[in-house]
């Protein structure tokens, strides 16, 4: 058994959540939605940082540890990525309730979590 649980550790080594804005906006351009979250939080010459990614980090951040260790205690136990992965759309969901710019909603619902090696 604990040489199953230590392979299992050893896969979960190197393992990456990445949140993403998916989808293009309806338009001529077809600008990226991630692309408009990246200048929404960060800002540019011409917009203020919304910071709504570092906004709903400090709000979710002892949920987002407690979620993300039974997802990564569970990845241990089975080497699945299923618990982990819920785990991960947590964290996006909560990121995109705090979007607040952009009301075309586009923006808010794109966010999704992806596992990578």
């Amino acid at each position: 058994m604990l040489e199953e649980l230590e392979r299992n550790l050893k896969k979960l080594d190197g393992k990456t959540i990445t949140i993403k804005a998916q989808g293009e906006y309806p338009v001529k351009a077809r600008t990226k939605v991630q692309a408009v979250a990246h200048y929404q939080n960060d800002g540019t010459k011409y917009i203020t940082p919304a910071k709504f990614v570092e906004t709903s980090e400090q709000r979710n951040f002892r949920k987002w540890n407690e979620e993300l260790a039974k997802g990564i205690w569970a990845f241990i136990l089975d080497a699945t990525d299923r618990r982990l992965q819920q785990s991960a759309n947590v964290v996006a969901k909560d990121i995109g309730k705090a979007v607040n710019r952009i009301d075309t909603r586009r923006l808010k619902k794109s966010m999704r979590a992806f596992l990578s090696k």
